[in-house]
C-alpha cells in the first residue's frame, strides 16, 4: 500500500500508545489493514483521525448513539424505558453540541472499500444500504458540493454486509476507497429521510470526513438540530 504508516509510525503521529490505536482500529474509528501480522494504517486516515473533537466524556455506545441520534432527526426510540428515554432526552438538552457530536463516534464501524465504478449506482440504489455523507450533503440541508473524488458513504446491516459484498464485488481498498461502509448492529434502524440518512447522520459523518470545509459547515448544522430540539 502506498502513503502508509506501521501501526508505530501511525501512533507516535497520533500521539497515542500502541495499544490504544489497535483499540481504535477495534472498534471501527481508524481504519486499518492487517499485512503478515502487521498494521498498516493509511496516512490519510490518521489525518483524519486527528482533526475530530476529542470529548472529554466516555463515547456513547452504539446503543446509545443510535436513540439520540433518532430523537435528533424527530423520531421516537422504540424498545426504551421511560427512564432510559428521559435520561438521552436530558443528555440532548444539557450537552455541548461539539462535546455531543464526538462523543457519538462509536456509532459504527468504518470500511473503506473499492467498488467498481459500473457498480456504484447500483450500490447506492440497494436498499440494505443508506446513503450519508458527501453525496448527501444538499439533500440533508449541509451546503456542500461533493467533488469526484470524494467517497461514497453508506450504513449497512452486519447482517447484510457479506451479501452485499459478494454481490457488488466490493474489495477491501488496498490503493484508494471510493466507498465508505458504515457497519451497524442488526437491531439498529439508521434514521432515514427519502431515503437517504437523517440530517443529523449526514452532519456526524461530514464532521469525520477531515476536509475543512465540510467540518465546519456540518458542526453548524448539528449546532443547529440540537439547538432545533431544544426548542421543541
Amino acid at each position: 500500500m502506498r502513503d502508509v504508516l506501521d501501526a508505530d509510525q501511525a501512533a507516535a503521529r497520533l500521539g497515542v500508545p500502541v495499544i490504544k490505536l489497535r483499540a481504535l482500529i477495534r472498534s471501527g474509528e481508524l481504519y486499518a489493514q492487517r499485512r503478515a501480522d502487521r498494521w498498516f494504517v493509511p496516512v490519510a486516515e490518521v489525518r483524519r483521525l486527528e482533526g475530530l473533537p476529542r470529548p472529554n466524556g466516555r463515547p456513547y455506545s452504539a446503543q446509545a448513539a443510535w436513540p439520540l441520534l433518532a430523537l435528533l432527526s424527530g423520531e421516537r426510540p422504540s424498545g426504551l424505558s421511560a427512564p432510559r428515554l428521559s435520561q438521552l432526552r436530558r443528555h440532548l438538552r444539557e450537552s455541548d453540541p461539539v462535546e455531543l457530536a464526538g462523543r457519538l463516534r462509536h456509532r459504527a464501524r468504518r470500511q473503506l472499500v473499492f467498488v467498481h465504478p459500473s457498480q456504484l449506482e447500483l450500490l447506492a440504489g440497494d436498499p440494505r444500504v443508506v446513503p450519508s455523507g458527501w453525496g448527501v450533503a444538499e439533500q440533508a440541508g449541509v451546503p456542500l458540493l461533493a467533488a469526484d473524488d470524494v467517497p461514497m458513504e453508506l450504513y449497512i446491516a452486519q447482517r447484510d454486509l457479506a451479501a452485499v459484498r459478494e454481490q457488488y464485488l466490493i474489495a477491501d481498498a488496498d490503493e484508494a476507497a471510493n466507498a465508505v461502509l458504515r457497519v451497524v448492529g442488526d437491531r439498529i434502524a439508521v434514521p432515514q429521510v427519502d431515503g437517504v440518512a437523517a440530517a443529523p447522520v449526514v452532519a456526524l459523518d461530514l464532521l469525520e470526513a477531515g476536509d475543512p470545509r465540510a467540518v465546519e459547515a456540518a458542526r453548524q448544522m448539528f449546532a443547529r438540530l440540537v439547538q432545533a430540539y431544544r426548542g421543541r
